[in-house]
């Protein structure tokens, strides 16, 4: 078991140092709740399944009845729960020893564990080339299945981020079709764009410029004026420097969902042997895809 203990720690339990120095770097928020739904869960894990709407009406000749039409029922995805954790365990004689009140910020640290550990578990959902949607098929694929048994694509010829490649992917994002073949008419279209943090200049010249970039002409950005409320997020925390996600509107039964069984709890105790200082943080979530229709990827060149 790691113990922090005055043998790793000489210079804390000596006086005299000008300061002891921690990682008090400022740290990224949670930027995963902009592109998440989020709920609680009080069970051990969490069942989503969808259905389709109905078609098209038909015609009705003089005299007959109307047609009917029934709904077609989708698959299912499951989520358990995972639980997360690490502790900090520190000597008693440490505890007795220190010279710096930077030895007390183990909570702190725990904390930004904490926080680290949710962002990476969640931005693996985009991260990862093997997790499924409730087809079976990886989340970002070519050939999803739909309800009426045609398919769809949400990932996008791979191209390089470019004024053009991003009217492309809208023009395709907006163009889907459901499970019964009715086109989406989506609310609000693109929602968010969610880009590796090397990406971020580029996105911001096509979001704020008045102008088209890249070219020698003044033509007016037409991107800029067309977007909407369309906004992007550049984030480390999206290991692909060329990748582009696409993020529709939320939905309980579309995109990604994450589940909070228990938020993040902190304890602590010690041990009555040794005396030493106990301190933990745990906690169980998980999360998934069902539907990933509101969602595309262009991996990017």
């Amino acid at each position: 078991m790691a113990t922090e203990a005055r043998s790793q720690f000489i210079e804390a339990i000596t006086p005299g140092l000008f300061c002891y120095g921690v990682n008090t770097f400022k740290r990224y928020k949670a930027p995963w709740k902009e592109l998440f739904t989020t709920a609680k869960s009080k069970k051990a894990k969490e069942e989503i399944a969808y259905m389709s709407g109905l078609g098209l009406g038909r015609a009705k000749p003089e005299g007959t009845g109307i047609s009917y039409d029934a709904r077609k029922e989708g698959p299912k995805i499951t989520v358990v729960h995972d639980t997360m954790g690490l502790g900090l365990r520190i000597t008693e004689e440490m505890i007795e020893d220190k010279q710096y009140a930077e030895m007390d910020e183990g909570m702190k640290d725990l904390s930004i564990s904490a926080a680290e550990t949710q962002n990476i578990r969640a931005f693996d959902l985009f991260n990862s080339t093997t997790k499924t949607s409730a087809d079976g098929n990886t989340i970002f694929y070519a050939t999803h299945d739909r309800l009426d048994g045609s398919t769809y694509s949400n990932l996008y010829s791979a191209t390089s981020l470019s004024q053009d490649a991003l009217e492309d992917d809208q023009a395709a994002f907006e163009a889907l079709r459901d499970d019964r073949g009715l086109i989406v008419n989506r609310a609000g279209s693109i929602r968010i764009i969610l880009v590796n943090s090397k990406q971020a200049w580029r996105l911001a010249k096509y979001f704020k410029s008045a102008f088209e970039p890249d070219t020698a002409n003044n033509a007016i950005n037409t991107f800029k004026d067309q977007n909407g409320g369309m906004k992007f997020i550049a984030s480390p925390y999206v290991t692909s420097e060329t990748a582009r996600f696409y993020i529709g509107e939320k939905s309980r039964h579309l995109g990604p969902i994450h589940f909070t069984r228990r938020p993040v709890t902190f304890a602590k105790d010690s041990n009555f042997e040794t005396g030493d200082a106990l301190i933990k943080y745990t906690f169980r979530d998980s999360c998934g895809v069902c539907n990933p229709m509101n969602i595309a990827k262009n991996a990017g060149a």
